[in-house]
């Protein structure tokens, strides 16, 4: 019989057959989500690339150190910025 139980993420499912985690509470470890995210981050730019997990991703951690300069180039930003400024 496959386990179908929820894994750590709430989303996938275990589909180990005869899986131990389902009776043993001391091997629920074995029930942790292990695939990778790959939502975007709001930056539109970049993808999660954290195991599955629940709720929202949070920032892009991607850094830029590079100043940015506005198109009349009066103005500029010094590094470092977040990724999305």
């Amino acid at each position: 019989m496959k386990c179908k139980m929820k894994k750590s993420c709430r989303k996938h499912k275990c589909l180990n057959i005869c899986c131990e985690a389902r009776s043993n509470p001391l091997k629920a470890r074995d029930h942790l989500c292990l695939k990778v995210c790959s939502k975007p981050f709001s930056c539109g730019k970049h993808n999660c690339d954290l195991f599955c997990h629940l709720g929202a991703c949070g920032f892009c951690p991607v850094v830029i150190n590079r100043p940015l300069t506005c198109a009349c180039g009066k103005e500029s930003l010094r590094p470092p910025l977040s990724c999305g400024t």
